[in-house]
């Protein structure tokens, strides 16, 4: 719900500027789509503030004083968008096209604004030194343009799988395709600036964390970056593709920048070392998707059909979900690499759980019930985009 209303916004801006009925017709779809994924989001956002108050009362405590504000700012934002959707969806059609897209606006604010605030406690969760930090701008603008990234991928995958199903020819539609293939790129070359200055904060301001992705065991000048291995039970690292002092320029834009090591905390205060093994999956998935990506649009530019080929779509369809993963891998090393601490420094997280046995009970529950909205969710978005092609009379 915080990239779907971004891409609607763009595309309405087009289909405005060209009268494009095609483009519309997409628009209205993203339109349904968000609707769907903005209850979704009313459904997860009371679960999570039930597990909150019934698991995490000692986390909650804590953490009010420093940034229960942003919680009540993230209510407000997420209002704005609902508010602004129903006003976009009830408003199609009756007033004019440039005011529409002006109502569709606060859609992607309210969203991203959401984003902003929640993201900003989870930095402070992160860095608690004071309130905003470096690490709440870098979290904020690595994390929010990857949710674009993936919502930009997704509507790309279910392109690509309609189209080479109906083994469509539709020419507007392959077009769609390659225009979404170079935002996609875009949004891979920021949140690759992004991210290189993301880790260099990280080797300021959460020093084992880095440590931990990269099982460097021990602080040094000339670090290397190990692509796989692992770490021994003597705590030194092993195995996997080393890269000679490429850590240490990474990081600090250096060989001779020292990078700290594991070796800094006793191994009790270690990340989960998992967080290595994650963050190369992450990246390798980075890399494969990049290149997709260019050798789809290299070949369409080229193309004289200015059609993709059914093997292109395909592996476009396969990769339609590798955004939500990367995005998702991405918070489990945050998440995980901030282990043992719930609050970094502040608070374990053993403590910051509850001790009421009663509601461990109850707990069980909550992963029970996401499951449920998954699969209502999913259900709910197949039946609209269903209905939208009956609707709309779309042959791909």
């Amino acid at each position: 719900s915080i990239g779907f209303p971004f891409i609607m916004n763009i595309l309405e801006y087009f289909a405005m500027r060209r009268d494009s009925k095609q483009l519309y017709k997409v628009v209205r779809l993203l339109s349904e789509w968000t609707t769907v994924l903005v209850v979704t989001g009313v459904i997860s956002g009371t679960l999570i503030g039930m597990q909150f108050s019934i698991l995490w009362g000692p986390f909650v405590a804590e953490a009010r004083p420093y940034v229960g504000k942003f919680f009540m700012l993230e209510g407000y934002m997420f209002m704005l968008e609902a508010v602004f959707l129903a006003w976009y969806r009830i408003t199609a059609g009756k007033v004019s096209a440039f005011r529409h897209w002006l109502i569709g606006l606060p859609i992607t604010i309210g969203a991203m604004g959401s984003a902003v605030f929640i993201t900003t406690v989870n930095a402070w969760m992160n860095n608690p030194s004071a309130t905003f930090t470096s690490t709440t701008f870098f979290e904020i603008t690595h994390s929010i343009t990857g949710y674009l990234l993936a919502s930009t991928l997704v509507v790309i995958g279910w392109l690509g799988w309609r189209l080479a199903k109906a083994q469509s020819k539709d020419r507007f539609a392959h077009r769609l395709v390659y225009s979404l293939v170079l935002l996609s790129i875009g949004l891979i070359a920021v949140i690759g600036v992004l991210g290189h200055q993301s880790a260099q904060n990280l080797a300021k301001t959460q020093p084992l964390k880095l440590a931990g992705m990269e099982i460097l065991d021990k602080t040094q000048a000339n670090a290397p970056l190990r692509v796989g291995g692992q770490i021994n039970s003597a705590g030194e690292a092993e195995g996997g593709l080393v890269v000679p002092t490429a850590l240490s320029v990474l990081a600090g834009n250096s060989p001779n920048h020292k990078v700290t090591g594991l070796d800094s905390a006793p191994r009790d205060k270690w990340p989960m070392l998992i967080i290595h093994t994650l963050f190369d999956i992450k990246m390798a998935l980075v890399g494969a998707l990049t290149t997709l990506l260019v050798i789809t649009g290299f070949l369409y530019y080229r193309s004289k059909d200015k059609l993709l080929r059914d093997w292109n779509l395909k592996l476009l369809a396969l990769f339609g979900l590798s955004g939500i993963l990367i995005v998702e891998l991405g918070w489990m090393v945050t998440e995980l690499g901030r282990q043992p601490w719930a609050i970094y420094g502040k608070m374990l997280t053993e403590d910051a759980f509850t001790t009421n046995n009663s509601a461990l009970s109850i707990g069980y529950l909550f992963p029970v019930m996401f499951v449920l909205l998954l699969g209502a969710s999913v259900f709910a978005l197949t039946m609209v985009t269903k209905a939208w092609r009956k609707r709309e009379h779309i042959t791909w």
